[in-house]
């Protein structure tokens, strides 16, 4: 019981390091290991449960950037901006990996949500941004 406490915590350091420097590229396990002090077996074992450390890592650049991309203050931003900013190492990389998770480019995106029609829309990209993000977390889409 101490020990699965133990792990909470240590999940929950992790998880916080990892949001607050979701910007750096070298953002990965090692840099959580030197970080957090604990070996490379523990921290796979503490993310295992939720789809792995480098998954957690990608979901959550994913969901800052989708973010900023929905978001009006950060319209005049290139997509290739904000995909650095969420620790993207290049534009065609964040490009890839945001089609595959949402079913749409960050451009299009942008578009359809900025679009004035945008409200009717919005149920499509929340339900992709929902499946996504279950899926990255082990929920799978049919359970809840």
């Amino acid at each position: 019981m101490i020990e699965q406490a133990s792990a909470g915590t240590s999940l929950q350091a992790a998880r916080r390091l990892i949001e607050a420097n979701v910007p750096e590229p070298d953002l990965g396990p090692e840099f959580l290991c030197q970080r957090l002090g604990m070996s490379r077996a523990k921290l796979y074992r503490l993310f295992e449960p939720i789809g792995g450390v480098g998954a957690y890592i990608q979901q959550r650049r994913l969901t800052r950037a989708y973010h900023a991309l929905t978001d009006p203050a950060q319209a005049h931003l290139y997509v290739g901006i904000i995909a650095t900013r969420c620790g993207f190492g290049s534009a065609s990389v964040f490009s890839r990996a945001f089609r595959q998770a949402f079913g749409l480019s960050p451009t299009d995106l942008r578009a359809t949500h900025h679009h004035p029609d945008a409200d009717n829309t919005n149920h499509a990209d929340d339900n992709a941004f929902t499946s996504m993000r279950r899926q990255l977390l082990g929920m799978g889409a049919g359970r809840g």
